[in-house]
């Protein structure tokens, strides 16, 4: 066997054989001829037994968000590489040769540290589950992958794929990601550089979808400022190719800088500078995504080099108030909100032909109509002025047509209407990561689960990194009752950022489905802390009193509702959950006509919602499923 440094514990483990005459994963030969060819050890020299595991092992295994590529001896969550030694690493890998199956301690040692064993056995492999359970954030006492059985052993209890390394590349296209550009202005321009990067990876997306995917900008924007290598921000993207740049303003002008970088080998593919002035910002988009296009040997399609010049705009003060918009709907706060709404309208007074300004401006609507931030009708009023003039504008983008089947679900409860303008979104732009995750959530509301995750999934891939994407896939699972799955999605998300006030209320609302309503109500606690009091995580503290037994408590969440409404809108629904949980049905379902009469977008999840399980029997429930297109 070729030989392989050791780090710290290795050099343990030998000098502990050679006290105790005992070697483990060393092949040692007559204890004479080991003198002077170790140079940490001048009167030893070793050399690894690589065990051969069962024949079952794959090249690339996963299990729920993780991957273990066996060939680089990796582990990957969500594309991000987790730290896990050497030892630990085959363990794992044995345990998941034959999930489900006990191994034995005895077995584990046979198999993975050799028949001659050093004795400190016990430890080692205690160690090892240790760092398995950190790696994979799992808990000895409520296991989602490794299951201790005392006295007997331990086994993989998840599901496991495996898949051949060579089929994958066969099918997958090339991976692109435009990390954030540098800002060499100062901190007051940082929404011209992430806007700059925010609209460079829409153009490069329209390219050639079939043959270039690129990561969104919800995840790209993570690397902003960052001190990671280009190799190592590709191996955690799973991106071929990167594009880096930086770009420095002064009034109306601008010198951007752009390279492209192949990741395998970190050379340069081609690097360019542009002096330009903010009117001809589309003009440097189109000949980088044209570079990309011919460095990469992706076919242009004319109408997709088309659509490049029609959602941009010449006028560089709309164009600016734009970036500003983007900037602000991005950090997603009510205050944020708003700015983003007055940048929007004010860039579309200024090019009242601004297609994707409309856009923005009808996504901000339609989430504060969604969250409760506006009633649904005074949102959906604002949402179909909006579309209907970005659809005369232009009908042939998928962000118009995305943007019209989110429509069509939350607000007209057009449910063949949203498949159709959904479908089209996706033909037009694959790589369309906002269209692409909403109907996913259209085909939970409906029942498809299997192919929602499809969606969900390969948004995910598109942005690894998005909260709201991978905590709407927490809510997919939710809705087809996979709970488990589901809370082992929105713990991951939460390892991400543990403040995500939506992935601790999609958290909350599982737990309930399991009667574990103390932990339920911790999530929904943590909720309300993160979102100041949104009225949802307040009607989760009190279906949980309500289920756990405290019916006072559940009673004060209702009057602390009404009494919200005097500052905001407040959705029926939220009222409807609280009395379905107290058994007073005649009221819930009192409150859920009344969230139909205000067209509340939750109730386009009628169908599937485990909250609404309690009422479905009930003849009115069921005349206000048809009155939602879902009877």
């Amino acid at each position: 066997m070729p030989a392989r440094s050791y780090g710290k514990r290795h050099k343990e483990v030998i000098r502990n054989s050679l006290r105790s005459y005992k070697y483990v994963g060393f092949e040692i030969g007559d204890r004479e001829e080991l003198k002077g060819k170790s140079p940490e050890f001048p009167n030893c020299s070793a050399s690894p037994i690589i065990r051969a595991m069962p024949n079952s092992r794959a090249p690339l295994i996963r299990f729920d968000v993780f991957e273990m590529d066996v060939e680089s001896g990796e582990l990957r969550r969500s594309g991000t590489r987790v730290k896990l030694p050497h030892q630990p690493f085959r363990v794992l890998e044995l345990l998941i040769s034959r999930p489900g199956v006990v191994w034995t301690r005895p077995e584990i040692e046979r198999e993975v540290w050799g028949v001659e064993t050093f004795v400190d056995f016990e430890s080692g492999l205690n160690y090892c589950i240790k760092q398995i359970r950190a790696a994979l954030k799992d808990d000895a006492n409520a296991p989602r992958y490794v299951e201790t059985l005392p006295r007997r052993g331990y086994r993989f209890i998840a599901a496991v794929e495996r898949q051949d390394r060579e089929s994958t590349r066969v099918h997958t296209r090339p991976m692109l990601a435009v990390i954030p550009f540098g800002n060499l202005t100062g901190a007051a321009d940082d929404y011209f550089t992430e806007g700059l990067t925010e609209e460079l990876i829409a153009q490069i997306a329209r390219l050639n979808p079939a043959q270039l995917g690129v990561i969104a900008f919800t995840t790209a924007r993570q690397y902003r400022n960052t001190d990671k290598g280009i190799g190592q921000i590709g191996r955690e993207l799973g991106v071929d190719y990167i594009i880096e740049g930086s770009a420095r303003r002064s009034g109306d002008r601008a010198r951007i800088m752009v390279q492209l970088i192949q990741v395998s080998d970190q050379s340069h593919l081609w690097a360019e500078a542009y002096n330009r002035t903010l009117e001809d910002m589309i003009g440097i988009q189109i000949d980088v995504a044209e570079r990309v296009a011919q460095s990469l040997t992706v076919n242009l399609l004319a109408k997709n080099i088309d659509a490049m010049e029609r959602t941009s705009t010449r006028n560089s003060g709309a164009y600016e108030d734009y970036l500003k918009g983007r900037y602000y709907f991005n950090r997603r706060t009510d205050d944020d909100f708003s700015k983003a709404r007055r940048y929007f309208e004010e860039a579309i007074r200024k090019d009242p032909n601004y297609v994707l300004a409309y856009v923005g401006l009808a996504d901000v609507y339609a989430v504060m109509g969604l969250y409760s931030g506006l009633s649904p009708a005074m949102a959906y009023q604002e949402v179909s002025r909006l579309l209907q003039k970005a659809l005369s504008l232009d009908e042939t983008l998928a962000e118009t047509q995305a943007a019209a089947g989110y429509a069509k679900l939350l607000y007209d409860w057009d449910f063949k209407g949203a498949d159709r303008s959904f479908r089209r979104a996706l033909t037009l732009n694959p790589n369309y990561v906002t269209g692409r995750y909403q109907y996913a959530l259209f085909l939970a509301a409906t029942g498809d689960f299997d192919k929602a995750l499809e969606h969900i999934d390969s948004a995910i891939q598109l942005d690894p990194l998005s909260l709201v994407i991978n905590s709407n896939k927490g809510w997919i699972l939710y809705m087809a009752r996979r709970h488990e799955t589901a809370i082992a999605q929105l713990r991951n998300t939460l390892e991400m950022e543990q403040d995500f006030a939506l992935a601790r209320y999609f958290l909350g609302l599982v737990y309930l489905q399991l009667a574990r309503y103390t932990e339920a109500a911790a999530e929904f606690q943590k909720a309300k802390k993160a979102s100041e009091n949104h009225p949802a995580s307040i009607s989760g503290l009190a279906v949980a009193a309500a289920l756990g037994g405290k019916p006072s408590q559940a009673r004060k969440g209702l009057q602390a509702l009404e009494n919200l409404q005097t500052q905001r809108y407040v959705t029926p629904y939220y009222s409807a959950l609280i009395h379905a949980a107290l058994g007073d049905k005649y009221q819930a379902l009192l409150c859920l006509k009344r969230a139909c009469e205000d067209r509340s977008a939750f109730l386009t999840n009628m169908k599937n919602d485990p909250a609404l399980d309690p009422l479905r029997k009930d003849l009115r429930f069921v005349r206000l499923m048809k009155r939602a297109g879902l009877g």
